[in-house]
Parts: C-alpha cells; structure tokens; sequence
C-alpha cells in the first residue's frame, strides 16, 4: 500500500487528522544517559498504546534520538518497529544532500527502517528529492518550506506576502 492510501485508511479508521510527535526530550525524561533503549522505548511504547486508535500517523524526530549516540538509534529503531504496520511513520529528519549521499539517505530510512514518509532539506535542489522517491512510489516526502523558529522570516521570506526562499520553494516543489 502507497503511504497515502496508508494516511488515508488510518485517517478513516480511527477518524483522525492527528499526527503524534514522538520526540523523547532528556528534561522531561529525567535522565543522564541511556542503555540500550531505556527509558526512550518504554516511553514510546506507552504514548503509542495510549494514542494508536486516536491517531494516523507518528513522527518521531531523528534529533531527539541522535543525542543519545547508538543507544538512541536503537531506542528509534525499535519504536518504529513496534508502531502498528497499518499507521504511517513520518521520520522527522530534514535529510537535504545531493547523489550517492542522498540515496544512502533513502536506503537506511525506507529501506532498513521502513518509514513511510520522510522529511527532506530542499535547498540543495531537486536532487534533495530525487534519490529519496525515484526507486519507491509507495513513500513520500515532505519538503520544508519554512520552519516556525522566530527568526525565520529573516532569512526564509514571508510566506504572507509570497515571497522569499520559502515560497521560492513552495512554488518549486
């Protein structure tokens, strides 16, 4: 099943428009470090099984899980593993480089992991895009157009008045 045939069926299923951000914060979870996955996959583990008929879709944010080195990388890889197969997992990682880099991006993310769906950095240019849904019409990709950080307008435009790098983007895209 394509991804947005999957959104659509989990939407319809659990009629539900909400995406859950699984993004494991180290201050809320009070700790110093990691072991293998704990506390981040029993965390996980308990907002998917309070949230997986309310929701359709997930996305953890690869940041959250890279600050903890390998540990977090198997902290992710096993959360994503444990979201039911008929949700569709957005990984949150605003991958954005061009060829072979790009593509190993693709093979790790839709291939070793099996998200659905990613997040690109396009400001490389169409190459971001490219080596990420060429091979896989089944997955997608969300292109960052503009971020929600204050001092976005300074460098990305203002999207109200269309114009500047993110609405260059969107009009690309």
């Amino acid at each position: 099943m394509n991804y947005l045939d999957k959104l659509k069926t989990a939407q319809e299923k659990n009629n539900s428009w909400l995406c859950v951000g699984l993004d494991p914060d180290p201050e809320r979870l009070r700790v110093d470090g990691l072991k293998w996955d704990e506390p981040v996959l029993p965390f996980n583990k308990a907002i998917i099984d309070a949230t997986a008929d309310l929701v359709c879709a997930y996305k953890p944010n690869l940041g959250f899980y890279l600050q903890w080195g390998a540990a977090g990388v198997i902290a992710l890889e096993r959360t994503i593993a444990y979201i039911p197969k008929e949700i569709p997992i957005i990984l949150d990682c605003k991958a954005g480089d061009i060829g072979n880099t790009q593509a190993a991006w693709a093979v790790g993310l839709f291939d070793e992991w099996h998200v659905d769906a990613i997040t690109i950095n396009p400001y490389v240019g169409s190459e971001a895009a490219l080596p990420m849904v060429g091979q896989r019409a089944e997955k997608a990709v969300y292109v960052l157009a503009r971020t929600s950080n204050p001092s976005a307008m300074n460098f990305q435009g203002d999207l109200r008045q269309g114009v500047g790098l993110s609405a260059d983007v969107l009009r690309q895209s």
